[in-house]
């Protein structure tokens, strides 16, 4: 059962993140929205960084998916997750203004991206240990 589970979650996370990649790559406005987006998060270099991250979330998401090295491919996944819960989601949990510090928790809970986050990081501590490391001392 936990390895159908592993297994979905991949499927499901790195199945996001590539349609996501892919979105932000091939439609215009969305790939402006990601530029003015970084330029309002004061993000250095919007205009290098948002093509970056687009090809990163398109390119590790299918790895993701197709579960070629979990670990690996979640970590840049997790990278960007965490950018965004640095940057972006204080603003958002602001604007919700709440009530008290459970209110707060519940807000940051209630966003994607850190739920997004914690799911890669159990993909990353419960994937297998990637090929080489254990290469080549287990010949």
């Amino acid at each position: 059962m936990g390895t159908l589970v592993f297994v979905a979650g991949c499927i499901l996370m790195g199945g996001f993140f590539a349609i996501s990649g892919f979105q932000k790559i091939v439609i215009r406005a969305r790939r402006e929205g990601m530029v003015e987006t970084m330029r309002h998060l004061n993000i250095p270099l919007p205009h290098i960084a948002a093509p970056f991250t687009a090809w990163s979330e398109l390119v590790f998401g299918a790895t993701l998916m197709l579960n070629i090295e979990p670990m690996l491919s979640a970590f840049p996944l997790l990278v960007i997750c965490f950018v965004v819960c640095v940057t972006e989601v204080p603003k958002q949990v602001q604007a919700f203004n709440p009530l008290n510090i459970a209110d707060r928790c519940i807000t940051w809970l209630w966003l994607p991206q850190p739920v997004y986050a914690l799911i890669l990081l159990a993909i990353m501590l419960t994937a297998p240990a990637p090929f080489f490391w254990g290469w080549p001392w287990t010949i």
